[in-house]
């Protein structure tokens, strides 16, 4: 296979996606059809499949194309974090806050529609095997290294099991910040501007819980507050 031939394909993978993440957006997962998407990249249905085999297949490609358009943002995010003086519990909030909080190009919007869709079919039993590689890696990396260093420092409760701590995390930021997407303006008892107030207080909650002995006091009467 020649350089142009790889490029071509590249540059139809690429379009496929395209198009793919913003019918996704503006049509709904449910509601977009792999012949939708076959007409906005320009290409005939049968080349979309040549490509990937089913709407499935199709989610997670998209899946992988929308984190990869944030990894630098999420890398830049991180190394500043990780290099500020603070103990385990204020890196792990600010990181949960930021992560809940972050402009993410549609990334979120699409994986709330991927989630909802998904869970209400007969996925196959193999589901979770085939997520599990798109999913973004290097959150648990910087997560359990977080919650490794609270630990050690003495923020962050030694009793509590580090992976349980994790999996609580990850599904906090993404249950709530996922609620608000898919209801939008249905979500009434939210003003203008009240969602980045609960996104905060939820964290704080979830925060006073997970605190060790070895916490500074203005940390500990803010999320107290």
């Amino acid at each position: 296979m020649s350089l142009k031939d790889v490029y071509t394909i590249d540059e139809t993978r690429n379009r496929i996606l395209e198009s793919a993440l913003l019918l996704f957006e503006k049509q709904g997962l449910p509601d977009t059809q792999m012949m939708d998407v076959a007409k906005e990249a320009n290409i005939s249905r049968g080349s979309l499949y040549r490509y990937y085999r089913s709407k499935l297949d199709l989610a997670l490609g998209v899946l992988d194309f929308a984190q990869s358009k944030n990894a630098e943002l999420f890398y830049d995010m991180t190394k500043k974090l990780l290099e500020e003086d603070l103990c385990g519990l204020e890196r792990l909030f600010k990181f949960f806050v930021y992560i809940s909080r972050m402009d993410d190009n549609g990334q979120r919007d699409f994986v709330a529609q991927f989630d909802y869709f998904y869970s209400r079919l007969n996925v196959p039993k193999d589901f979770a095997h085939l997520v599990e590689p798109h999913l973004n890696s290097r959150w648990k990396q910087v997560l359990n290294s977080i919650i490794q260093e609270g630990k050690q420092d003495g923020s962050i409760d030694d009793t509590l099991d580090n992976h349980m701590l994790y999996v609580t995390i990850i599904n906090s930021i993404f249950a709530l910040s996922q609620r608000i997407i898919m209801r939008r303006d249905l979500l009434l008892e939210l003003e203008d501007g009240d969602a980045v107030n609960v996104v905060e207080l939820h964290a704080k909650l979830l925060f006073r819980g997970m605190a060790g002995k070895n916490v500074s006091k203005e940390f500990l009467e803010y999320i107290r507050s």
